[in-house]
């Protein structure tokens, strides 16, 4: 496989020649790369029993401590627990609702954040992500950029991303190379390794102390932690709680900055489509507001662009590997116990059959003026299938309509000039398990003074 080429692209090009199902064998391990949606869903949806365990993997897992994390944990009784937690917080649209008030402030706090500092998108996405996260995880608010347990998350984060990379860690594909001793020629990757679980330990150290300081003093405010914490609660379950606060963080960070990113770069390419939006904001909404989460439904368009956003740059564009947990025949292929199921999201959403067009940005896919039906929600694909579905798929929604929607009201997204001369932005990503687009320059600025006040009435 080439290794300066998207995984999904080369799998989709593979498609061509040899089918929508394509078997791998890579050092041992079986694996099967599903290029159709369908197949996707007969698998991974109608026989979800079968295919909702994970792989193991060695560096992320065993050695990091993430297969105690609700998103790569084993298929079973740990992982069901975690999930049964989750539910109440996170499982439905009512019980959002409760995060509302936390979501559209830090929404506008992240409009400050860019007012002031208009040239590091990534900067002022990753403080006022981490912030919101932070405070739903473990009732810890954020109070500047040198916050310690900010730093402790911005580093678990930078070591979980580089520990995803595709072929980082042979030992992922080997695992018999985790028995090797670090002196042997070789086996350095051990000692970056300790360091990651190191980063993780402090991480857990320093947000899990907090929160049991603040419930001993009284001054815990409501939070996934605080809720769940009881005094004198054993082990195993201070043990799942822990994991699974930290989980909340690292699935719903890396994920929405990719994801608003890709939004902000959207904005960049298609003035007109940004126009179109902010022309309903100010007719639907008004000029003398921030539109809130309340006006999701009356601004249909806006919606539209995010589903385009979702679906025209995926977030996880080979969302989450899969492992069958017994025997299986599908199609007439025998798939054996163990084999690894790579659906790939980012073909699925550039369907032609699916989506017209599907390489063009086009947020009117998903409107239905006209007569016209919609074309297929993205969501069925972007946050996972089956029993591994991402719990949190209703929090990020909600988020992201809020930190989409109130940057359209109030500032205006355009391609940077030089000397005069407009650059046209390259729409490139990160190849690794969460996708990024690479940097690339634009112009941000307030609307107008109007804007510029509602930003800094926060």
């Amino acid at each position: 496989m080439p290794i300066d080429e998207a995984q999904w692209v080369v799998f989709d090009r593979w498609r061509e020649r040899w089918g929508d199902i394509i078997g791998l064998r890579i050092l041992g391990n079986q694996m099967v790369v599903l290029n159709c949606y369908k197949d996707a869903i007969a698998l991974l949806d109608k026989k979800s029993l079968n295919y909702s365990d994970r792989p193991a993997l060695v560096v992320v897992g065993k050695e990091m401590g993430w297969d105690q994390g609700v998103s790569a944990t084993p298929y079973g009784d740990y992982w069901r627990e975690q999930r049964r937690y989750l539910a109440p917080m996170f499982g439905s649209r009512k019980a959002i609702e409760q995060f509302v008030p936390s979501i559209e402030e830090h929404a506008r706090e992240l409009l400050l954040s860019l007012l002031e500092h208009p040239d590091n998108l990534d900067r002022a996405l990753r403080r006022s992500t981490a912030a919101l996260v932070l405070q739903i995880s473990h009732g810890y608010n954020i109070e500047d950029d040198d916050d310690p347990i900010l730093r402790a998350v911005d580093q678990v984060g930078h070591d979980f991303a580089d520990a995803m990379v595709p072929g980082k860690f042979l030992v992922d594909l080997l695992p018999s190379l985790q028995y090797v001793p670090e002196w042997v020629p070789g086996a350095k990757w051990k000692q970056l390794v300790k360091q990651y679980k190191r980063n993780v330990d402090h991480f857990h150290e320093l947000s899990y102390k907090f929160v049991k300081d603040q419930m001993a003093s009284g001054t815990a405010i409501p939070s996934f932690s605080s809720l769940n914490y009881e005094p004198d609660m054993s082990a195993e379950k201070e043990h799942i709680i822990k994991w699974t606060a930290a989980a909340i963080f690292s699935a719903g960070s890396d994920t929405t900055i990719s994801s608003v990113s890709t939004f902000f770069l959207a904005m960049t390419c298609f003035p007109e489509i940004q126009k179109r939006a902010q022309q309903e904001i100010d007719t639907v909404i008004g000029t003398d507001r921030l539109p809130l989460i309340a006006d999701h439904d009356r601004l249909p368009y806006v919606c539209a662009i995010i589903s385009e956003v979702l679906r025209w740059q995926p977030v996880t564009p080979l969302g989450g590997i899969h492992k069958s947990m017994e025997d299986d025949i599908y199609k007439g292929y025998f798939l054996p116990k163990g084999t690894w199921i790579l659906p790939n999201v980012w073909k699925f959403l550039h369907d032609p059959k699916i989506y017209a067009d599907p390489l063009t940005f086009n947020p009117d896919r998903f409107m239905t003026t006209d007569g016209r039906h919609p074309e297929m929600d993205p969501r069925q694909f972007a946050f996972g299938f089956g029993r591994r579905i991402c719990p949190g798929l209703q929090f990020a929604d909600t988020n992201m309509f809020a930190q989409c929607a109130m940057t359209l009201a109030v500032f205006d997204i355009d391609k940077a000039t030089n000397d005069g001369r407009v650059v046209e932005p390259k729409v490139a990503y990160t190849t690794g398990a969460v996708s990024y687009p690479l940097p690339w320059e634009f112009s941000l600025k307030p609307r107008n003074s109007k804007a510029e006040a509602l930003i800094k009435g926060f």
